[in-house]
């Protein structure tokens, strides 16, 4: 009995030391499935935002950009980037066109905005009496409820008929499928393809006009 005694503490220490992301599974993937999964969420982005750039080969240059720093990217950059938490679209474009994680200095400037300026009550960071009256925003009404719903009777039986009724798509696992069926390309593959596109590329010639002298 005592052996087992003395292992609740070092279990209790090994939880408190244990610091999860929003979806465990993403520590346990590989190296090279997280880099995968990271690249097809960047080729996502590099099509959104050369939709309404005027770059010449905008895909291309920001697709190699960004594969040449995911691959310089270490495993503590990658563990960081897990794309189900809060803003991680916009850390994963950050840290996918520096080079390496990167965080948003929001905290910093929000502590910053915090200091009022025209304080004037002998420096006790007291912000100084307004007479500005503010609306609040009240919540929109409702509750927003996802794409499953479990419905049971008062009783707690569940309602009749609901265990034939179709079940929602997992859009998470039919991304992990799609991720695992398309690898990300090899730095050759993306330079052979830019190449072989610009090989193809009709060339244009200019124009020739003949000017006449006019009678």
């Amino acid at each position: 009995m005592r052996p087992y005694a003395l292992l609740w503490p070092l279990a209790a220490f090994l939880v408190t030391r244990t610091s999860g992301s929003a979806i465990p599974m993403w520590e346990f993937l590989s190296r090279g499935e997280k880099m995968s999964h990271l690249f097809n969420m960047f080729v996502k982005q590099v099509a959104d935002y050369c939709d309404t750039s005027s770059m010449p080969d905008c895909n291309k240059v920001l697709l190699v950009y960004g594969l040449t720093n995911l691959a310089k990217m270490g495993d503590d950059s990658l563990d960081k980037m897990d794309p189900y938490q809060r803003g991680s679209r916009t850390m994963i474009w950050e840290s996918m066109m520096k080079g390496g994680f990167f965080t948003s200095q929001t905290t910093n400037k929000f502590e910053q905005d915090l200091t009022d300026p025209l304080e004037t009550s002998g420096g006790n960071d007291l912000g100084s009496a307004s007479n500005n009256v503010e609306e609040i925003a009240t919540p929109p009404g409702g509750y927003i409820i996802g794409p499953m719903v479990v419905r049971v009777m008062p009783d707690g039986r569940p309602v009749p008929g609901d265990s034939q009724r179709p079940l929602p798509k997992d859009e998470d696992a039919e991304e992990f499928i799609a991720m695992r069926s398309k690898p990300m390309p090899s730095m050759i593959d993306m330079l052979d393809q830019r190449k072989q596109q610009t090989q193809n590329r009709p060339i244009v010639r200019p124009f020739r006009y003949t000017l006449k002298p006019i009678n």
